[in-house]
């Protein structure tokens, strides 16, 4: 099993952009070329949903594009390796919730595979232009950090990887702090999309929180 990364993403841009690229994120990813049975006829518990995805409100496939091959063959034996090289993780987003809009802004929460959607969203960005990516993310590792990307470039970018454990702390209150280090910058993700907004939308000088 991978370790489970938490994504806060905030976009930002015109209200018809955002509307724009918010419909343009929904919907299916290619279904796979898997079949209902194994080589050595056993049951593909997975082939129901392979061949027919469910619908996604930010689906990775919809934004950048698996290559057609991806549907031919079955997942073991090419999906993972198509997935890493089109987005730089595996499986795109899942967990999803349907994102917030606020003027200016749209902000999703989902859940990635072992690391945050750098490549994918570094890609995602160029297509893009117009718009404003911001990420806060925490998670199994533990890891956590957040960044900032317009047109393919990185505008801001912390990366905190390991937690010291304090052996002197009850299991209840080791919990408390592993949570509260891990969710860091997602629990201040709201101030830092205010302070991408005027340091580098609308260029005021301002410190990050």
């Amino acid at each position: 099993m991978p370790n489970y990364i938490d994504i806060n993403l905030s976009i930002m841009g015109k209200d018809q952009r955002l509307g724009e690229f918010t419909r343009a994120a929904k919907g299916q990813r290619k279904p796979t070329g898997d079949l209902p049975e194994y080589p050595n006829g056993l049951k593909n518990y997975n082939y129901d949903c392979a061949v027919n995805p469910p619908t996604s409100v930010f689906e990775f496939d919809r934004l950048v594009p698996l290559p057609d091959s991806y549907s031919l063959f079955p997942y073991s034996s090419q999906g993972y390796d198509l997935e890493v090289e089109t987005w730089g993780i595996k499986w795109g987003a899942f967990k999803h919730e349907p994102p917030k809009f606020e003027e200016g802004c749209a902000t999703y929460w989902f859940t990635c595979a072992w690391v945050a959607p750098r490549v994918f969203l570094g890609k995602v960005s160029l297509m893009w232009p117009d718009l404003w990516f911001v990420v806060s993310y925490g998670g199994e590792g533990p890891v956590r950090g957040r960044f900032a990307l317009h047109e393919g470039q990185s505008l801001d970018d912390i990366a905190d990887n390991g937690y010291a454990y304090d052996e002197d702390i009850s299991e209840e209150e080791e919990e408390k702090q592993y949570d509260a280090w891990v969710n860091t910058y997602r629990h201040t993700h709201e101030e830092y999309t205010k302070y991408i907004l005027f340091r580098y939308i609308l260029e005021q000088p301002v410190e990050p929180s």
